[in-house]
């Protein structure tokens, strides 16, 4: 059964500021109190909506990966794989920039809902590959590569790199980048590499201003 309006839209409401709280302060520091109080609620009415902060962490993260699904369905159809590839690298540039870090710390606490963005993962490492097959189908990547074994590779190296004391100087969007620039390159032909560097120029120029600009080589 659907719910009223009016109760998904408080519902929607609620997991809004939730999220918007976690990232900024990070998971720990925010109580369901906090939350309430930022809604103008009471304890009732949220407590009636979700039992308790891990159930609302968990829709928090299901929307954000439901927002991004719905991100890269809207790009632009015309778009070479390695544009949609830098559009999306962009967004969660974006995401990147907006949290605390405290937030990707405190999430380690939650064995439930890792299991739950590792699931995500291999969610969205499967959708990719209609972007893979894109890619070597535009001339743009190499069709010796075993794309799952890259794509696993890549996540690892996330995992372990965000985890790395001797990394923790840096911020997270920097690690991001220096990695998956590094995963593109490897899988591009020459000539995806040639029209990969003159993105990459053009990014580099306007993502500070743009972070959701599209990206177009000359």
């Amino acid at each position: 059964m659907r719910e009223p309006a009016s109760k998904k839209t408080v519902r929607e409401d609620v997991i809004r500021v939730a999220s918007e709280l976690f990232r900024e302060n990070g998971i720990k520091s925010i109580t369901m109190d906090d939350i309430a109080a930022k809604l103008s609620m009471s304890k009732r009415t949220l407590y009636e909506k979700f039992t308790d902060k891990e159930s609302l962490l968990k829709e928090c993260i299901l929307e954000r990966h439901r927002e991004m699904n719905e991100y890269i369905k809207g790009l632009d159809s015309s778009m070479n794989v390695l544009e949609i590839l830098l559009s999306c690298h962009l967004k969660a540039l974006e995401d990147f920039r907006r949290t605390n870090t405290l937030f990707f710390q405190d999430l380690k606490k939650y064995p439930n809902l890792i299991k739950l963005l590792r699931q995500n993962r291999n969610d969205e490492s499967e959708g990719a590959n209609v972007y893979y097959q894109m890619g070597i189908e535009q001339g743009l990547f190499r069709d010796d590569v075993n794309f799952e074994i890259m794509t696993l590779l890549f996540h690892e190296q996330l995992n372990v790199a965000f985890d790395e004391e001797g990394l923790r100087k840096y911020s997270y969007e920097e690690i991001y980048e220096v990695i998956l620039l590094s995963f593109i390159r490897g899988v591009c032909t020459e000539k995806g590499l040639k029209l990969l560097e003159d993105y990459i120029r053009e990014y580099r120029k306007v993502r500070e201003f743009l972070p959701s600009v599209r990206l177009r080589g000359e």
